[in-house]
């Protein structure tokens, strides 16, 4: 008994001996090392806001307004209907003679806003033309506003440049902002436009 004694004493001491053993070695031995975070460059430069220097039309007799970039003009003397009914924001002139002459010019691009359109959205008559004539739509939301938007050939027989038109209703008035799908930043503008109370 006293031999099995000894080897379970002798037993314990080596386990005792070896874990302590361990534990020190993994205190002293093992290099802490530091958990390293990477350093993350924070941008030297702001990103700017691509509109915020876009100038503002604001129409208060139609309850609306859009932005359009700095170097665009508001066409004052436009014509049917008129501005605040009608209007017409380009890249090319201020005035109607000058706008006139070159609008259909590579490069000249227009924005324009009609604003003569009561009832709901499928009650005006040029949307329901437009469907009639089986015209592509999608119907959308425009800064909460409900929309429409056409997409049809702006010169027949030819699918390079369409007519992009939207119809957008508040309430029981609309407008219609037309566009060539050549103006990309057209889209921009557009997702500015929005009714006023």
């Amino acid at each position: 008994m006293k031999s099995h004694y000894k080897i379970l004493v002798g037993v314990l001491i080596v386990g005792i001996v070896l874990i302590g053993g361990i534990l020190t070695w993994q205190y002293f031995g093992i290099p802490k090392g530091e958990v390293k975070v990477p350093k993350v460059k924070t941008p030297t430069t702001i990103i700017k806001d691509e509109i915020a220097d876009w100038k503002t039309y604001r129409n208060e007799e139609y309850n609306y307004e859009v932005k359009y970039p700095k170097d665009w003009y508001f066409l004052k003397d436009a014509c049917c209907p008129p501005p605040p009914t009608g209007i017409t924001l380009n890249n090319y002139s201020d005035k109607k003679s000058e706008f006139s002459q070159h609008q259909f010019e590579k490069g000249v691009l227009n924005f324009d806003i009609l604003c003569l359109y009561e009832g709901k959205l499928d009650e005006i008559g040029e949307v329901k033309l437009l469907k009639e004539e089986k015209v592509e739509y999608e119907y959308l939301t425009i800064n909460g506003a409900e929309a429409i938007k056409f997409v049809k050939n702006r010169v027949p027989n030819q699918s390079e440049e369409k007519a992009i038109s939207y119809y957008i209703v508040n309430g029981n008035s609309g407008c219609r902002i037309i566009f060539s799908s050549k103006c990309a930043i057209c889209n921009q503008m557009l997702s500015t436009f929005r009714f006023i109370e």
